[in-house]
């Protein structure tokens, strides 16, 4: 979860425990929670030097993992490194593989 979603998270839980007409003591707590949250950078990780990776399709992503094409597609829930692009188009980040494998590797 991003810092960005955690923001969102404690706004929503705020909103319903107002609405629900919670005690004022939640209410207090999940605005002091949003008042600390909110001066922190929201860059989640350093920034990459040098030019983007390009996108990698189908093909390049199985032989990165070592598997066949049609695997790629039955598990593309499972890659959260996949990328829709307009129309069909499928792509995969490089960056995000490698953080995938690296996960998986043990």
């Amino acid at each position: 979860m991003t810092l960005r979603e955690v923001l969102e998270e404690f706004r929503r839980r705020r909103e319903v425990a107002e609405q629900e007409g919670h005690m004022a003591l939640v209410d207090r707590v999940y605005g002091n929670i949003l008042e600390l949250l909110e001066d922190v950078p929201l860059q989640e990780s350093p920034p990459r030097r040098g030019p983007p990776l390009p996108l990698m399709n189908v093909g390049e992503t199985a032989r990165r993992l070592g598997v066949d094409p049609t695997w790629v597609y039955r598990h593309l829930k499972e890659l959260p490194f996949a990328v829709r692009l307009p129309g069909k188009a499928l792509r995969f980040d490089p960056v995000g593989l490698e953080k995938f494998i690296n996960r998986h590797a043990a």
